[in-house]
């Protein structure tokens, strides 16, 4: 007899009852809805360039990019370019692969279960996500919904103890 694999038994007990993430919507789908073409769409809350790359963007890519190798997983080139730009350390620098893969990163390095994290809301799903998929206490100082602006002294009141707290400007969906 063979043993067949449980997922929910493997799964981490923390995780269990957890929501998934629910990405953006794809435009295909918000075209279909709205009765548009996709090419019509405009995502505000993907935070995408409506008009692509720009020429030179296109031009840098055309000449000489390697897809077939792995790049530096370091970006030192990116990070160095940066950092002579801004005047600061290239070890201050850390590039990613998008927002969702520096977030995750925050967390997987600063945060233990049963930290309190601190968002505003409304604001980017990924840092509620993160919280619960490892375990923090997220503690949430909600924005004015007259303005989306922050109020401070709740920010700073709920940040009291807190090992990372979480003010994006812009943020995703306030602006």
């Amino acid at each position: 007899m063979s043993a067949r694999f449980d997922f929910d038994t493997a799964l981490r007990p923390a995780l269990r009852g957890m929501d998934g993430y629910e990405p953006i919507e794809p435009p295909e789908e918000a075209a279909a809805r709205y009765g548009v073409a996709p090419g019509d769409v405009v995502k505000l809350d993907g935070n995408e360039n409506p008009y692509g790359p720009s020429p030179r963007a296109r031009k840098a890519l055309a000449g000489g990019y390697e897809a077939h190798r792995y790049p530096d997983p370091d970006q030192r080139r990116l990070r160095a370019a940066l950092a002579a730009r801004h005047h600061i350390p290239e070890s201050s620098i850390v590039a990613g692969a998008g927002a969702d893969e520096l977030i995750d990163l925050v967390f997987r390095v600063f945060v233990d279960p049963g930290d309190r994290v601190v968002i505003a809301s409304p604001t980017f799903g990924m840092y509620g996500f993160g919280a619960r998929l490892y375990g923090a206490n997220l503690v949430d100082a909600p924005r004015d919904e007259a303005d989306w602006s922050i109020d401070s002294d709740a920010l700073v009141e709920a940040a009291e103890g807190a090992k990372a707290v979480f003010v994006p400007s812009p943020n995703n969906p306030t602006g």
